[in-house]
């Protein structure tokens, strides 16, 4: 990963924490067997390697994967509706921007009548892009939010929760995520308290053990 600001840098993961991000995938987005979830983020993104791919597998849900590398690829955004329906997908979305390029894509009468969630991550969602989704599907997207080092998941909203704008939803399982404030020093101190920013802190077992190297 090397996010915007940085050189790329190896992320080290363990079993563990692939799983645990993982399962904290299925419970809060109720990933079920009944589901086919549409695989539009590339496979070597840590978003489609665990939550897009793994917590699918974990809950014995289908996969649709469109194109090894998601909706990189011209012909699965123009063909996006028509693969949903055809394979009657239940939870449908993408990263923000390809969100944008699939919803410019006529329906042409498809029937989405299969969608049950949307779900998008990896930037900000504006929100008229999520008014918009809601206007095609009858379906909120769902944010979430996650980094390399923490096995792709810290927090996401559940089916049926809407939250607020520019909402993330809530922590994972098993995970701690507290925003602190800064000190002079550079020093992380107390917790922030509601409305005041601060720097994003993630404790918790799918946390990474460091940078290779």
């Amino acid at each position: 990963t090397g996010g915007t600001t940085g050189t790329p840098k190896l992320v080290a993961h363990t079993h563990r924490g692939q799983l645990v991000a993982a399962l904290g995938g299925v419970l809060m987005g109720g990933l079920t067997a009944a589901d086919t979830s549409t695989g539009t983020l590339p496979l070597f993104h840590v978003g489609g390697t665990i939550s897009g791919a793994l917590s699918v597998f974990i809950a014995g849900a289908g996969l649709l994967i469109m194109s090894p590398s998601g909706l990189r690829s011209p012909a699965m955004v123009q063909g996006f509706w028509r693969l949903v329906a055809q394979h009657r997908a239940s939870r449908v979305g993408a990263v923000p921007t390809s969100i944008g390029a699939v919803l410019d894509v006529p329906l042409q009468g498809a029937d989405l009548s299969c969608i049950r969630v949307g779900f998008t991550g990896a930037a900000s969602l504006p929100p008229a892009l999520g008014a918009r989704f809601r206007q095609v599907t009858g379906h909120a997207l769902n944010e979430v939010y996650g980094m390399t080092e923490a096995s792709g998941l810290i927090a996401m909203h559940t089916p049926g929760d809407d939250g607020g704008e520019g909402s993330v939803g809530w922590a994972l399982p098993y995970t701690q995520v507290v925003v602190c404030k800064p000190g002079a020093d550079g020093r992380l101190g107390a917790a922030c308290a509601p409305h005041e920013i601060g720097v994003i802190t993630v404790r918790g077992p799918h946390v990474s053990p460091g940078y290779r190297n």
